[in-house]
This record gives C-alpha cells, structure tokens and sequence, in this order.
C-alpha cells in the first residue's frame, strides 16, 4: 500500500533557529534546533484506523477528523514506525524540546498567542470552551509557526533520549490556567490518559 492512499496529516517545515526553552521550575535556555517537518496538528481518528482499524473510538472524540485519543506511548510509537516504513521516511515523536519549540514559536510567554488568558478560545479547546468533549482538529487559529491545537485538545507525547517521556499541552478538559508552553505531565503506571494523543515529526 502506498502511504499517498491513506489518510495523513499534513506536514509543516520548521525552519532551523535558536529556540527559548524552559519556564516553570525549569529556567529559560535557548537552544539551536535543526530544520524539521512537524504534524499541523495531532494525528486524528481515520488517519491512526488506517495503522489500526481494530481500534475503538473514545466517546468524547468519535468523528473521523478529532484527535485519536487513549493512545499510549507504544502505540504511538509503533504508529510512526508503521508510517515509517510505508512512506519510506523517518518519522518519530517529537522531543521534548522541539515539541516546546514548535508550540512556543519563538516566544517565551505563557503560551503561544502571549500571557492573556482570555485570548485561550481562538487558539485551544479547553475546558472553558469544549463543553467537555474533542473537536477537530485545526479548526481554532494556529500559533505563529503555523501549527494548530499546540495548547489544548489532546495531551501529546513526546520522547528524548535524555529524560523520561512526557505529555504536553494539556487537553480539553484541562483550564487554560493549568497548562502553559512549558507544562510537563509525567505519566504513571498503567493505561494512558483519556485524552493523550501525538502527532508527528520527520527530519530533514
């Protein structure tokens, strides 16, 4: 089967650049990133049947354009690897510091869009805006690299080769003054979160 015959996301090209990462308890760096190619937004329902039609929708995200959502970190990965080899490019999940570069587009406030709250609704799907369900994706604004759903909608996984696996995001039950560009949840033993998602990168 040809990669070119099923459902996928688009891909954006990220510019190679020094990027500002860090904020929380964790400080502020700037770190030179290499050009790559990032998912527009989190890999959706369709397009993961297409590696597993088996899988089982979850009730709050049911239609074929919202996030694939209850996704562990295996899944995910066994996802990218499967794209891999039908497209015949090297597909991952983010680290942890491109995902932050991606989501931050070069700024070091709270969150893509600056420190005001009250702007979340034009670029996330929260708990204040969801009524407590996913949508689909890229259907707010995206952040100033282009990229839909960076905040909000569905927590997505990364992995780096220097530290445990972290969630990133937040999701829509999560209130936009839980999470921020530099947000880490650390997932537990056991089944993933309900609302954790992915999507993904190539390099160049």
């Amino acid at each position: 089967m040809s990669y070119t015959k099923v459902p996928r996301t688009t891909l954006w090209l990220l510019e190679g650049g020094v990027a500002l990462i860090g904020g929380d308890d964790r400080p502020m760096r700037r770190v030179e990133m290499p050009s790559l190619y990032i998912g527009k937004s989190v890999i959706t329902n369709a397009q993961y049947e297409a590696f597993d039609p088996g899988r089982a929708r979850t009730e709050a995200s049911a239609g074929d354009d919202e996030p694939a959502l209850g996704v562990s970190l295996p899944q995910a990965q066994a996802y990218c690897a499967w794209y891999a080899a039908l497209s015949g490019k090297p597909f991952r999940l983010p680290s942890d510091d491109e995902w932050e570069w991606a989501c931050r587009g070069g700024s070091s406030a709270r969150w893509p869009w600056g420190d005001d709250a009250a702007r979340a609704a034009e670029f996330a799907w929260t708990a204040e805006n969801s009524e407590g369900r996913a949508h689909p994706v890229e259907s707010l604004r995206a952040n100033a690299l282009g990229l839909h759903d960076m905040m909000g909608l569905a927590w997505e996984w990364t992995a780096s080769a220097t530290h445990p696996p972290f969630l990133r995001g937040g999701s829509f039950r999560t209130s936009i003054r839980e999470v921020d560009c530099a947000t880490r949840l650390e997932p537990s033993g056991g089944a993933p979160p309900d609302a954790a998602g992915f999507r993904i990168v190539r390099d160049l």
